[in-house]
């Protein structure tokens, strides 16, 4: 169990799932604002809605903006693998990229 039992959201993004038989559904991107936790030592947390198991992931960095890149980074990765298991397509915009940082 990790230390966030709830995301204060600092922003989201939507993205559309589609199904190989023609069904498109919304999933969403949800981040928290990054915290202090000691001197170089900075947390930000996320969660993905829409793909199933929908816990908060909580990434380190050693400043608030590496954190929240890390994460972003996370979020890429997770979603890429959900897409490519469930034989579905995720796109934000008709972007393939989803608009996130590649790992």
């Amino acid at each position: 169990m990790n230390a966030f039992q709830s995301i204060d959201v600092l922003f989201e993004r939507q993205f559309e799932c589609h199904d190989s038989l023609g069904n498109v559904y919304e999933v969403k991107l949800v981040m928290s604002k990054a915290e202090e936790i000691e001197p170089y030592v900075w947390r930000c947390g996320f969660k993905i809605v829409g793909i199933g198991h929908e816990e908060i992931r909580i990434v380190d960095g050693v400043d608030a903006i590496d954190a929240l890149l890390r994460s972003l980074r996370m979020a890429h990765a997770l979603l890429v693998h959900f897409a490519k298991e469930e034989l579905k397509e995720i796109a934000w915009y008709d972007r393939d990229d989803l608009g996130l940082p590649p790992l």
